[in-house]
């Protein structure tokens, strides 16, 4: 009797691992995000009755959020470099709508080299908070450069925090545009 060797070629062994991977790594941050949540106070702690005191200023922190999304769209229409440097924060990574990661420095040269657009609208449709972290989503309707002058709508999740005071974007990332 023949024995039949029944393990996969090897590229298929490959993509297995590369799967497991992905899928060990996804678990690690789904666990990672729960505990983050979980670390926010229980609704009779003490440490609750301060946060509803800061909710006061909610409205407030919601309003720099969603200013800052419009401004960030329209600094990188316009070309202007410094606005963008002072919504991002230093250790800033953005995920581009090709998959592939971006650095503050890249994002400040992609402004840098604009006009990329001739113009743009966004909408926040959601701002939620945890702690001194937000996470924004929403959508800008872009006009493409000429001669093209191509609409585009690109959805989009920013995710804020608050340091010494101060709202900045820590991670971004943008879906396909859309043709509109």
């Amino acid at each position: 009797m023949t024995d039949i060797d029944l393990r996969p070629p090897m590229a298929v062994s490959a993509m297995f691992q590369v799967a497991v991977a992905l899928a060990r790594a996804e678990m690690l941050i789904g666990v990672a995000l729960a505990a983050l949540l979980s670390a926010q106070s229980p609704p009779d702690s003490p440490g609750a009755r301060g946060a509803a005191l800061s909710s006061e200023n909610r409205s407030a922190d919601e309003a720099v959020i969603r200013n800052g999304a419009a401004a960030w769209a329209n600094a990188f229409t316009r070309g202007d470099v410094d606005l963008v440097d002072r919504l991002l924060a230093d250790d800033f990574v953005g995920t581009a709508k090709d998959g592939a990661l971006y650095d503050k420095a890249t994002m400040l040269e992609w402004v840098r080299a604009g006009p990329n657009v001739t113009s743009t609208e966004t909408t926040v449709t959601q701002v939620r908070f945890f702690g001194d972290i937000a996470i924004a989503t929403g959508s800008d309707a872009m006009v493409g450069p000429p001669p093209e002058l191509r609409r585009i709508k690109s959805i989009w999740t920013d995710i804020w925090i608050r340091r010494n005071g101060q709202w900045r974007v820590v991670a971004a990332h943008d879906t396909a545009g859309t043709p509109t």
